[in-house]
């Protein structure tokens, strides 16, 4: 199969061979993947609320963002940008702007990061289904081989029967 030539058709001794050594191979590997089934449900459905809360703090920062003005203790930002007492102490008021601009703009990025953080934990999840599907299929192969090393085991115990 793998290491055989390809001109020459392969004997049951080498598909055995191969099968051998195709499972030495595979089975620690799907051991490893297929083992923690009920690890990956729980894991998948956590991955799931932890993304939409992620999502959900994304957004929640950029509403604040927009009544951050009403809000206790941002609301004195809101007083200084409106009340011309502020405005004489100040040397412009294009400061105060500014300031008031750079803390919405940092809310602004907080949100970001949390949707930002929301798509790497998708993807990462994502990534795992790849993975537990891989170990499915391994499974398969692995099934495969199985059977091709137990009808080599079955012919050749016929063979040595015959031959006694």
């Amino acid at each position: 199969m793998f290491g055989s030539n390809k001109k020459v058709l392969l004997t049951t001794e080498q598909q055995s061979k191969d099968a051998g050594r195709m499972l030495e191979t595979v089975s620690p590997l799907v051991n490893t993947l297929y083992s923690h089934q009920a690890l990956f449900v729980i894991n998948k459905g956590l991955n799931h609320v932890t993304v939409i809360f992620f999502y959900l703090l994304g957004l929640a920062s950029f509403a604040f963002a927009m009544i951050m003005n009403t809000v206790f203790p941002f609301h004195i930002l809101g007083e200084i940008i409106s009340k011309r007492v502020y405005e004489a102490a100040m040397t412009s008021k294009g400061e105060i702007e500014t300031f008031n601009i750079a803390v919405k703009a940092l809310v602004i990025i907080i949100g970001l990061l949390f949707i930002f953080i929301g798509i790497l934990i998708s993807k990462a999840g994502k990534h795992k289904t790849m993975l537990q599907q891989t170990g499915k299929a391994l499974k398969s192969v692995e099934e495969y081989f199985l059977k091709i090393k137990e009808a080599e085991t079955v012919s050749i115990e016929q063979i040595n029967e015959e031959g006694q």
